[in-house]
């Protein structure tokens, strides 16, 4: 393999769920050996969106591409097979034998996405949950889930009302799962 002499980006697929944790041991490796000159950077793309457990709001940051880190690098002998062999790597993704590098323009689009704070709720409730109305008119009513707004952060609950079921139209924070 050649030595190049320009950090080019790549993209790494790891184990889910163990991004960061593969891309500290990718740092902490290259400069123990000495070719953290050719490893400029670590990146796992993440974008903040709020998350309602419990009927509390939280900022919460989400991997963009779960199972997946972008790595620049220079491509060469010594920076290839340590992250290779790096635990919890288990390829470079590619087409061909040798991995393909990401162009600039796609790190930079993936970059300017993981700055925007989305507004769609990350929400621990589905369609059907029984869920008891904690704020408001209706509060300690149980009702079941009929449709949510995750953009809103709205639900639909038909509430049990005097012995039938009325439909109303609730902020997810004025919830809880039961």
């Amino acid at each position: 393999m050649q030595d190049n002499t320009k950090p080019r980006w790549y993209v790494i697929h790891v184990n889910t769920g163990q991004e960061n944790r593969v891309g500290d041991l990718i740092r902490v490796r290259a400069e123990n050996t000495g070719v953290s000159e050719f490893i400029t950077e670590v990146l796992v793309p993440t974008q903040e969106k709020i998350a309602i457990r419990k009927g509390e709001k939280k900022t919460v940051k989400e991997r963009i591409f779960q199972g997946y880190i972008l790595v620049q690098m220079v491509l060469n002998d010594q920076t290839w097979p340590l992250v290779r062999d790096t635990q919890g790597v288990i390829n470079f993704a590619g087409t061909d034998k040798k991995p393909t590098p990401l162009p600039q323009d796609q790190v930079d689009s993936i970059i300017e996405f993981s700055k925007q704070t989305q507004s769609s709720y990350k929400l621990d409730i589905i369609e059907g949950d029984i869920v008891t109305v904690t704020q408001g008119n209706f509060k300690d009513f149980t009702g079941t889930i009929t449709a949510i707004d995750k953009d809103k952060g709205k639900v639909k609950v038909m509430i049990h009302f005097l012995g039938r079921e009325v439909p109303a139209e609730l902020d997810v924070t004025h919830i809880t799962k039961q």
